[in-house]
């Protein structure tokens, strides 16, 4: 696909997803110009969608956060699904320096 058919079918892909549900085939086909080839690509993008849903909300550490008390050490021995927590490597973040 050259670059300006993938324009295309990206910008053809999002303005049908500000379609309600059933008016996206209608759509399509005006869109399309009822180019079956632009059409099918398009449809391929919109299966893609739905099946990845939101594979990433929430993001895993949120479920982390709740489980791991405020005070490092207190989770040595601590078990999070199939890892346990054996020894504190260090503590901080963002790149803090401890002294």
């Amino acid at each position: 696909m050259n670059g300006d058919r993938f324009h295309q079918v990206d910008e053809i892909f999002h303005r049908v997803l500000q379609q309600r549900p059933e008016e996206r085939a209608a759509f399509l086909e005006r869109a399309c110009a009822h180019d079956p080839s632009l059409i099918e690509e398009v449809e391929t993008l919109l299966r893609s969608d739905e099946r990845a849903g939101d594979f990433l909300e929430p993001p895993a550490v949120d479920s982390l956060a709740d489980a791991v008390p405020s005070s490092s050490g207190a989770i040595t021995g601590k078990t999070f699904g199939p890892y346990e927590v054996q020894t504190l490597l260090r503590a901080g973040g963002m790149g803090g320096r401890q002294w």
